[in-house]
């Protein structure tokens, strides 16, 4: 975690144990429900699969031969747990955590061909949003998100993308707790956007 920003952490455990206690920055889908969420999944992404404890992580394992199955190639079995984690002394959140939306570049793709009312915020550096972006994205970087939070529409959907999804990431879980219900992450980022050839300006 402290080395990447191109891996994605999926907790498997149901969703009220998952607002108990996760790992930060962890996504959650149910065991049960993978299969038909996979969409909200990125396969350019490491993905490590985790739940709750050693005991309880035979989810875990399911899970990560059911992502096999499903095409994804790149995923590993954090079979410790979130309980491992905290014995560790890192970080875990626990309480009624606000969940927040994901989104990969084809539904994106296929949102702006439909001309819904959306905004998208593109928030990596001034020197790479000149260079390209996608076409019609406004531009706020990382760092004066927090001062011009009020330039953002909260009326209408707000999707937010940086290079690969993770500071992106961050951004829609602090707006999603400011009251932007339809903030969304680009979760596999421009990288991404670019290597399926989408528009861009």
């Amino acid at each position: 975690l402290d080395d990447k920003d191109d891996i994605v952490i999926l907790d498997v455990q149901r969703f009220d144990n998952y607002l108990s206690k996760h790992i930060p920055s962890s996504i959650n889908i149910p065991l049960d429900q993978l299969e038909k969420r996979k969409e909200e999944l990125p396969k350019n992404k490491e993905i490590i699969v985790t739940c709750y404890s050693e005991s309880s992580c035979k989810l875990s394992t399911k899970a990560a031969e059911t992502l096999l199955s499903l095409g994804f190639d790149n995923i590993k079995d954090f079979k410790d747990g979130v309980t491992s984690w905290e014995e560790q002394n890192y970080p875990t959140v626990s309480g009624q955590e606000v969940t927040y939306k994901n989104i990969n570049t084809e539904q994106l793709k296929e949102i702006i061909d439909s001309q819904e009312d959306i905004t998208i915020l593109d928030i990596r550096n001034q020197e790479d949003y000149i260079d390209s972006h996608i076409k019609g994205a406004i531009h706020i970087p990382f760092e004066q998100i927090a001062e011009k939070i009020k330039e953002l529409p909260r009326n209408e959907e707000l999707i937010i993308y940086d290079k690969t999804g993770h500071r992106s990431k961050l951004i829609v879980e602090m707006l999603t707790e400011k009251g932007f219900t339809q903030a969304i992450n680009l979760i596999d980022g421009f990288t991404q956007w670019q290597n399926s050839n989408y528009p861009t300006e």
